[in-house]
């Protein structure tokens, strides 16, 4: 009985180490995914309008369009954005 209890108390040491290695290598591998998903090969985020640029193509955003979404990250209205001055207002 002493034997099984030791292999037991060893089988609970070792499953215990291997699920904390386990868990430590799914953080690791969720931080960097996250990092990447952020910026693909940066380590910090990046600037809105690089986002914007990248992203709209799949949005279906024109060019004019996407020019106007970023003068507004940038914290102008659309009133004072270039290309929307340009462009007459409907009445």
């Amino acid at each position: 009985m002493g034997i099984l209890s030791g292999l037991f108390a060893l089988f609970f040491a070792l499953t215990a180490i291997v699920a904390y290695v386990a868990c430590t290598q799914l953080n690791r591998h969720v931080v960097r995914r996250r990092r990447e998903k952020l910026a693909p090969g940066v380590s910090e985020p990046i600037a809105k309008e690089t986002v914007i640029l990248r992203h709209a193509p799949d949005w279906g955003l024109s060019q004019a369009e996407a020019d106007v979404a970023i003068f507004v990250a940038k914290g102008f209205s659309t009133a004072r954005s270039p290309k929307c001055a340009a462009v007459p207002s409907p009445r």
